[in-house]
């Protein structure tokens, strides 16, 4: 990976011989870079026509992969190189020019890299802050635990003044730009080891130990079977919650939602108002959870509610203790050893907006924002083309969809709050980091439920993006795209390289996002959350694509893959893969228009002068999702993930691309250029008819 530094340490030096470009290719040392990239990945002696992906990604292999990822991607490659310039900023001593936040961030690394010291302090902290309600059962002798001087509820009381947080259920707060829901959501807890434990490895040896494993699988049983979020008055959710209790006679375990949601809203003093409205998700599940309690012995709900409580905090002990992690990992995703220490320690200084503040001062050049935004623009107005030359829906629905497309607010780089040092220390205020590393997760999971709070009540702009500025990658929600800054580095997007890589890579990323506001889940959503009419036969030949679509991802796949039960893989990846197939189509178009207007040639790669301005874009976009995973992961990712492995990605992309079996030159019924391909804005034939407008309500794929 070292490639994508040697680009700054070449163009930061004195060396200009290589920064130079013929009339046609290109040599600057970013063009060298990428050049060697994309031949060490391809085989070009495999036919495009017959497999793109192995044309593009054959060398893709584990050889290169670090053991301790499961999933070695290109999209991986570039977040490591983000964690190794973070490590550069927060390793460095505190300058007197740092800012109090940045200073924090840099004190909280230094202390997650103190393994020594971590490992001499063990686990008193952990020991402490369980003591101080009773002990944890499960590690004292049968005598020493006292069932009747600390219930489920003062523990859980105890936990939320602790850590802002309840066990057996959680406030979700949603204020950021770029939200799905900027709301306050009331769902289940999480589980312990939640992110990183599977159910299947849940399996808690011994004979005590059996009863806990029925709690935590009948915990997940009973979230599983929710609806989702549902908007209602809390004091009509609180009405019907008490009402079944009641019914039930389990009061004894019962939420005082009430009394949780005052004290919530009074961190930032604000009073309950049972006329407030919030997203609950799937209300039936809390009177099942008092159901379950009754019936669970006390020993057991206390253990849980300890071990939760410890799971999460297990990683900031001992090097015993993250080891003992490592090992259940290692049975869940394959991973052969753990990460360097600087780089988990990177991921647990979880001041993600003063490392950002940091990031942004030493590697985002004003021109690159530039170039973004011209990306943006080209990509949308190529959208906006496509939606005006359906050949299938009405004109009212046409302006509809333009309107939404136009309406799209793209926030690109750093939040304009990033441009002011007030700003970000404001935003920090009242957070305090020590050298106990437990002590500053703690502070800082405080702090951010006061942070969000406060801005989901403020009445002025809100502060933050639903995506963190150092993620690398892009989302979509709300009719918002969220382009963070870790997408902003060579190669994903740089002027100094040919505009078909530019295009190819960030481009179909950009495309792939507008796509989101089309897909199966926004095409009938004006982008204010308000239904498009839309005629009856216009949703079905909508509703047809769809079902093309699912079909044509399903071939990817054996039927004996997955369960009956199991939702199949075309439909649980639908909206993925429409938007993938949308963004490809789109970004073809803007780069075609881009050529015509800036002379009609591109520069090409050295090693690749055999290739079109076009075939390039296609092999950037390749090249792109070329990723090698372990077989657990690989597994995983088949049964779970919303997106299709980046194989499938490239394949199911480009083999219903017109454009590219033209730019290959692929004979019909070949492999890559199949005679059915399937199309989000052109019917195979034009309705004759159009009779009334209908709302719609739902769709389904069968």
């Amino acid at each position: 990976m070292g490639w994508l530094f040697d680009i700054e340490a070449e163009n930061n030096g004195e060396n200009k011989n290589e920064l130079r470009e013929t009339e046609t290719v290109c040599l600057t040392k970013e063009c060298q870079i990428i050049a060697d990239e994309f031949l060490r990945s391809m085989n070009k002696s495999i036919d495009p026509c017959d497999d793109f992906y192995k044309f593009t990604c054959q060398g893709w292999t584990t050889a290169d992969a670090p053991s301790y990822l499961p999933l070695w991607a290109r999209f991986t490659m570039f977040q490591e190189v983000v964690y190794k310039r973070l490590k550069g900023i927060l390793e460095k001593d505190q300058q007197p020019d740092d800012i109090l936040p940045v200073k924090q961030a840099k004190k909280w690394f230094k202390t997650c890299m103190d393994s020594e010291g971590l490992n001499r302090r063990g686990i008193k902290t952990l020991e402490s802050i369980l003591m101080r309600v009773g002990g944890w059962p499960i590690t004292l002798d049968s005598e020493e635990w006292d069932e009747d001087v600390y219930n489920w509820e003062k523990i859980d009381n105890y936990y939320f003044q602790l850590t802002s947080s309840h066990i057996f259920y959680q406030f979700n707060i949603f204020p950021y730009v770029g939200a799905m829901d900027d709301d306050i959501g009331i769902s289940s807890g999480d589980l312990p080891l939640g992110e990183k434990l599977s159910d299947k490895y849940r399996d808690y040896k011994g004979n005590d130990y059996d009863a806990y494993n029925e709690f935590v699988y009948k915990i997940r049983e009973d979230d599983d079977e929710g609806d989702g979020f549902q908007r209602q008055r809390i004091g009509k959710f609180i009405d019907f919650y008490e009402s079944e209790i009641k019914k039930s006679n389990l009061e004894a375990f019962k939420i005082d939602f009430k009394k949780s949601i005052t004290e919530l809203l009074a961190i930032v003093g604000q009073k309950y108002n049972s006329s407030m409205e919030m997203s609950i998700k799937d209300d039936v599940y809390f009177p099942k959870l008092a159901k379950l309690m009754k019936k669970t012995p006390k020993k057991v709900i206390i253990n849980y509610m300890h071990w939760h409580f410890v799971s999460n905090m297990l990683e900031h002990t001992t090097d015993e203790m993250r080891n003992l992690i490592f090992e259940l990992m290692e049975k869940e995703i394959g991973v052969t050893e753990r990460p360097p220490r600087w780089m988990e320690c990177v991921e647990l200084t979880k001041m993600q907006e003063a490392v950002a503040y940091a990031f942004m001062k030493e590697y985002f050049p004003p021109e690159t924002n530039t170039k973004m935004q011209e990306v943006i623009n080209n990509v949308q107005g190529s959208v906006e083309t496509l939606i005006d030359n359906s050949n299938f829906m009405s004109t009212e629905v046409k302006k509809a969809w333009i309107t939404k497309l136009r309406n799209m607010k793209f926030l690109v780089g750093f939040p304009q709050s990033f441009q002011n040092n007030s700003a970000i220390i404001a935003s920090f205020h009242g957070l305090i980091i020590g050298s106990d590393l437990i002590d500053n997760n703690l502070s800082y999971n405080r702090y951010k439920v006061r942070f969000k709070l406060r801005n989901f009540m403020s009445t002025g702009p809100i502060v933050g993006w639903s995506t963190e500025p150092l993620t690398v990658g892009a989302s979509y929600g709300g009719n918002v795209i969220v382009v963070p800054a870790a997408l902003f580095q060579p190669p994903l997007l740089t002027p100094n390289l040919p505009e078909f890589v530019n295009y190819g890579i960030l481009g179909t990323t950009i495309g792939h996002e507008i796509g989101h506001g089309y897909d199966g889940m926004g095409i009938f959503d004006s982008g204010d959350y308000e239904e498009i009419p839309i005629l009856k036969e216009d949703e079905n030949i909508v509703l047809d694509s769809f079902k093309c679509f699912s079909e044509f991802y399903e071939n990817f796949m054996n039927k004996t893959d997955y369960s009956e039960d199991e939702l199949s893989f075309g439909n649980r990846t639908l909206g993925e893969n429409l938007s993938d197939a949308m963004g490809i189509h789109a970004v073809f178009d803007a780069y075609k228009e881009l050529l015509s207007k800036t002379g009609g040639a591109d520069r090409k790669l050295p090693n690749f002068e055999e290739f079109t301005d076009e075939q390039m874009l296609f092999i950037s976009y390749g090249n792109m999702w070329c990723e090698i995973a372990t077989e657990q992961f690989a597994e995983k990712q088949r049964r779970n993930d919303v997106h299709s492995p980046g194989r499938i990605r490239v394949l199911g992309a480009l083999k219903n691309s017109p454009e590219f079996a033209k730019a290959f030159n692929c004979p019909k019924r070949s492999s890559m250029n199949p005679d059915k391909k399937c199309n989000m804005w052109e019917a195979q034939m034009k309705p004759k008819s159009r009779r009334r407008y209908e709302k719609h309500h739902t769709w389904v794929v069968n």
